[in-house]
């Protein structure tokens, strides 16, 4: 489930529309696995519990595997933690006979894989190769080296990363609002020898309401 924030309203001071920004198409919005959000009567701490299992629930057997769990000092943090880690659903391979992007239909030599970023299922050709930490590590189960990510969502990142050091909040508000942006990860290139968080440049950008709004908004760390 989606959970909002509460309390306050991080996007108050921006205006969530660029008209001269073409953002990809299509784009799937995510879809999220459910998640939890409750507290301990003991000892008043908020937990976070994130189921990860894309298959089934999860059961006593496999809670270790498939279950996470964060804690916090207020409703608020812990409800903007299931938000960035609760992983997108991935639409069932049976469902899909062609690519979401380039509406290929699947084959024996046209594979399909899914979007670890939003959940839709893409051809070679219209899919990338993400480093594991452009991604929660809830959204990679097998811990593995690199995911693949369909070129929609890769686009929209490298969209965000340029607003954020372009200090266009306008724009940064309306690539987030599309529900694909990852906030707490790190935005690496293709050699994976750079590593800079949002914040980061948001700060290289100079824009303070930019900061603000990831840090105060997000409980961006």
């Amino acid at each position: 489930a989606n959970y909002p924030s509460i309390s306050v309203n991080p996007n108050a001071d921006f205006v969530s529309s660029s008209r001269s920004l073409a953002l990809p198409d299509p784009i799937h919005t995510r879809n999220l696995l459910v998640s939890s959000v409750y507290q301990n009567e003991a000892t008043g701490i908020w937990i976070t519990t994130i189921n990860m299992n894309q298959k089934s629930n999860v059961t006593r057997s496999n809670a270790a595997k498939y279950l996470k769990a964060f804690s916090f000092h207020t409703e608020r943090e812990a409800r903007e933690s299931a938000y960035a880690n609760a992983p997108a659903k991935m639409i069932p391979f049976e469902e899909c006979a062609q690519c979401f992007i380039c509406d290929a239909k699947f084959a024996v030599f046209r594979r399909a894989s899914h979007c670890r970023n939003c959940g839709v299922c893409v051809c070679c050709s219209c899919c990338v190769t993400w480093n594991k930490l452009s991604v929660p590590d809830t959204y990679n189960v097998k811990n593995e080296s690199s995911v693949k990510v369909c070129k929609s969502c890769d686009t929209l990142s490298r969209m965000f990363r340029q607003a954020l050091l372009n200090a266009d909040d306008k724009s940064a508000l309306t690539i987030y609002n599309t529900g694909n942006i990852n906030l707490r990860c790190q935005f690496m290139t293709l050699k994976g020898n750079e590593a800079m968080l949002p914040i980061h440049c948001a700060a290289e950008g100079g824009s303070l309401k930019l900061v603000q709004w990831l840090f105060q908004g997000y409980f961006f760390p």
